[in-house]
């Protein structure tokens, strides 16, 4: 089993207050977006890390894209 540890960077924006009276600040946290990663990059990433061929790789990527929409379809 493998653990996949993802940095995550929050921006912290205020909630308005429907209460004149509470001057208290509340904060909720907005993640804030490090990057993309482009659909070859992440392929690349994926047969280097395992023993998967880029080909199996992106079979797999097309068989889930159809299913999703297959069964997105289906209601």
């Amino acid at each position: 089993m493998y653990h996949i540890i993802m940095d995550a960077l929050y921006d912290f924006l205020p909630v308005p207050s429907a209460n004149v009276e509470d001057t208290t600040p509340r904060l909720y946290p907005k993640i804030v977006s490090k990057g993309t990663i482009t659909f070859e990059k992440l392929t690349e990433q994926i047969a280097n890390h395992s023993g998967l061929t880029k080909g199996t790789i992106l079979a797999v990527m097309d068989e889930t894209d159809y299913s999703f929409i297959s069964y997105n379809n289906s209601g």
